[in-house]
Order: C-alpha cells, then structure tokens, then sequence
C-alpha cells in the first residue's frame, strides 16, 4: 500500500473517531442534565411535601388547643384554623398558605357500638352504632400542585373531650327558663323532669 492510499485510509478512520467521541460526549451529558434535572425535580418534591406536612401537623396541634379550651368550636364541617388574641380558633372553609397550599380540616362525628343509659361506649364503628357526642374524628388535609400534578398530605386522629364540663345539679324546684347556669335550682328546658 502506498503511502498516500495509507493517508487517504487513515483521514476515514479519523472521522469515524470524531463521530463516535462527539456521540460518547453528547450521552455523558445528556445523563448528567437529565440526572442533575431529576435531583432538582426530587429536591424540589420533598422540600414541598416537608412544608404541607408540617402545615397539617400545625392544624392538628390548633385542633388538639381548641378541643382542650373550647369544645363547643368541634362542629362537624370543613373549618382551617387561625390564631385570634394569641388564641387559636377554627374558621369555616380551607385556607391558601403561601399562595400555593391549600389546607382544610375536617370534623365529622364518632359512633362507638354500645350504649348504656344513654352514652355511647366501647369500639369505634364506621357504621350503625350510637353518636359520642365526647369524641369527634378529624382529618388536616394540605393540597398543592407540583409539575402539574396534584399533591396532598393527610393526618388522622381521633379527638377525644379532655374536660367534660358537666354541671352536678340535683334541685330543679326553680323550673325550665335558664339559658346560662346561675341558679343551681333551674334548667334550661327538658321533658321528664319532676320539680
């Protein structure tokens, strides 16, 4: 083989090594943006997840507050709670935060499958069974979208009344009329009731 058909065979080789070592390149980068945009995306994910968790954690800590101090605010409903004179209350409907989570706590009633004299008692039921009107079943749901798709966080608990404030009367001779407890010998209206 002559020298210059030797020149001529090598420029082809040449090129083939210039095509392949462009292609090679242009793999190695494009796995590291696509693992670089995947680590963003994940980062991204999870810093999110992180601030709805801790959203609905705070819901359920206003929920365990309100339930300790003001029973009568555990209504059944959609309710987000709110910090009024440094206290923490529930307000109808869910709440945007941070124009980009939207949070929502839901109350609904408890039956438990027994009940004597008028109480409800024992297991939890999903169905039938008797209303406890002492415990109430709440869910604090955050929402958010990310990359077009929808996202939540839910938590779960069962809140139960720490302090029944029940009133120990004995005397109705006073009779039906009393809407705020100021005579231990009256009531506010009932049926049945011998005085």
């Amino acid at each position: 083989m002559s020298s210059k058909a030797y020149r001529d065979s090598q420029k082809g080789f040449l090129l083939i090594e210039l095509v392949v070592t462009v292609t090679v390149v242009a793999i190695v980068i494009t796995s590291i943006l696509t693992l670089y945009s995947f680590i963003f995306n994940s980062e991204q994910r999870e810093n999110a997840k992180l601030q709805a968790s801790l959203f609905a954690q705070e819901a359920m800590e206003a929920v365990d507050f309100v339930a300790r101090y003001d029973w009568n605010q555990m209504q059944n409903g959609t309710w987000h709670p709110v910090i009024t004179g440094g206290v923490w209350k529930l307000e109808a409907n869910d709440e945007i935060l941070n124009g980009r989570f939207t949070r929502s706590v839901v109350i609904e009633s408890v039956s438990r499958s027994l009940t004597s004299n008028g109480h409800a008692y024992s297991d939890i039921v999903t169905s039938g069974g008797t209303n406890d009107p002492e415990t109430k079943l709440v869910t604090a749901t955050v929402s958010w979208t990310l990359a077009g798709i929808a996202r939540s966080v839910s938590y779960q608990m069962y809140q139960a009344r720490d302090e029944s404030k029940v009133v120990g009367q004995n005397d109705w001779s006073g009779g039906p009329g009393q809407q705020n407890f100021s005579d231990i010998t009256r009531f506010a209206e009932g049926e049945n009731v011998d005085y």
